[in-house]
This record gives C-alpha cells, sequence and structure tokens, in this order.
C-alpha cells in the first residue's frame, strides 16, 4: 500500500516505507594518510565512504580497483604501497548454496554454507593505462567465515564477503622497448607482453610473430638505384634492392650494373599479439 509522507519524506516503494528527502552522499575516494613508522613517510592508501542505492539491492560502497605507490624513505630507500585508486557501489555479498551432509548414520542436514557472488571492480585492463603493472582490479571473495557444529561434525560456512585486489583477466598489455634504429635514429617499439589471472591450473601465455621494424613506413622510397650508385643516391636508413621484375642479374660475368630502387633497412622483432 502507498501512504502519504510529511513533508520532506517520500514513500519507498521498495522498503514500503517513507524517507527524508536527503540529498545520497556519493560512493566517492576521501584521502587517508598512514603513518609508515618504520620507514619514517606517510602515504595516502585512501578510504572509500558513502551510500549506495544501486538497483533496489543491498549495496556497499567498497574499493574497486588499486595502484601501487612507490614511496620514498627518510632513509633514502623505497617502499611499494598498495593504495585505493578508485571506489563504487558493490553488490559482493554473501549467497545461498546448501548441502546435504551427513550428521550420523540417521541423520542428513540441508546445510546452507553460502558462496560470494556480486561484482567489484572492471576484468578488463583499462583502455589508455599508462602503468599497468601498479593497476590492480578487485574480485568478490570470502572475508570471513564461521563454523557451524552439529553433534560430532563441524561445518564451515562463509559469513563474509568483500572485495578483494587481484590483476584482471590475462591479456596482452603494451610494452615499448627502444631500439636503435636501420638509420640511426631511437625508435621505440611495442613488443606487448602477458598480464594478468587466468583460472585454477592455466597461465596466462603468449602468442607471438615475428614482425619489421623499419627506418620508413613506406615499402620504396621510389628513388631508383643501381649497385653502383646505391650508397650515393639512397636516404639514410635505406639500400638499393634489385628489381625483380627485370632480367638482369647482378654480379654477372658480364659485369652488368642492374638497376634498382631504395628500399628502407629493416630489423626482425618477436612480437606478442596476443595472450
Amino acid at each position: 500500500r502507498i501512504e502519504r509522507c510529511p513533508e520532506g519524506y517520500f514513500w519507498n516503494a521498495w522498503h514500503c516505507r517513507c524517507e527524508p528527502k536527503v540529498a545520497p552522499k556519493p560512493c566517492k575516494r576521501h584521502s587517508l594518510y598512514k603513518r609508515l613508522e618504520q620507514f619514517g613517510a606517510s602515504v595516502d592508501v585512501g578510504a572509500c565512504k558513502g551510500q549506495c542505492h544501486w538497483k533496489g539491492a543491498p549495496a556497499v560502497c567498497r574499493a574497486l580497483t588499486f595502484e601501487e605507490q612507490t614511496v620514498g624513505t627518510a632513509y633514502g630507500k623505497e617502499v611499494v604501497v598498495r593504495a585505493i585508486d578508485q571506489c563504487g557501489c558493490s553488490d559482493c555479498r554473501v549467497k545461498p548454496r546448501y548441502r546435504m551432509v551427513k550428521i550420523d548414520e540417521r541423520t542428513v542436514k540441508k546445510v546452507n554454507v553460502g558462496y560470494c557472488g556480486g561484482g567489484c571492480g572492471p576484468d578488463a585492463w583499462p583502455e589508455g593505462q599508462e602503468d599497468v603493472q601498479s593497476y590492480w582490479t578487485s574480485t568478490c571473495a570470502v572475508a570471513a567465515t564461521r563454523t557451524i557444529v552439529f553433534g560430532a561434525v563441524r561445518i564451515q560456512v562463509v559469513a563474509q564477503c568483500d572485495c578483494f585486489p587481484v590483476r584482471p583477466q590475462c591479456a596482452r598489455v603494451p610494452h615499448h622497448v627502444q631500439h636503435w634504429g636501420p638509420d640511426g635514429t631511437v625508435q621505440v617499439v611495442d613488443i606487448g607482453r602477458c598480464l594478468g589471472r587466468c583460472g585454477s591450473g592455466h597461465r596466462c601465455l603468449a602468442k607471438t610473430e615475428e614482425r619489421l621494424v623499419c627506418a620508413d613506413d613506406d615499402i620504396t622510397t621510389g628513388v631508383a638505384c643501381t649497385a653502383a650508385t646505391g650508397a650515393e643516391r639512397c636516404p639514410a636508413g635505406h639500400t638499393c634492392q634489385d628489381d625483380p621484375g627485370d632480367k638482369c642479374v647482378p654480379g654477372n660475368a658480364d659485369g652488368v650494373d642492374c638497376p634498382g630502387f631504395c628500399v628502407p633497412k629493416c630489423d626482425r622483432f618477436k612480437v606478442i599479439v596476443d595472450c
């Protein structure tokens, strides 16, 4: 039934009650500094505070993603601290799961042992993340258990769930290396790497292939050359290649200098294309 609420209140049909018209405080990250006494330093590890009203289901303001920060200490050393990156509303909670448990020769009981279900952080690596090594998402997992006793039988059941830091699912992430290119300049090549978690008994493995990294994106420069003049006619980082379409054979007995065209010098790289 719908009741008339007093001024300043509204009818919450989900909970069947009048509630005050108060603007909810959104779930967000707040600064929380932790003192590292043994290192003589402080770091903002963060805290999640706020209200959650999510699809009419119970939800809690939790840390969803984390990042690792390298903090310089008063003793000249560095320490890595995991801090909260983003907060959000999560429906991670204990859900029912029933098991038939044999108590004695004549008694079998149906016991709710529970399991953890619900959403936490994203499973995929974020687009545009510059330092994936420091990025952690979260997953819904067991935070506490309790023991139920039936005579001589002790049964452990799930009592509490929470979002815990984990790597996202196994995927290829960018990994750039510097390389002296064929034209004598420094080139940056994305060879990639595999990072993330897999299911039980599996590993995050790479699928690789060889690719050419050239001094120029163009296959040819359009500059004609010959074996004798190639060094003079071709720009830096290019070499003179014989034209396979003609019948001229370079270095034959007649000493004919065959025409060709300038092509960029290339290096072979083994890169990761998928994980």
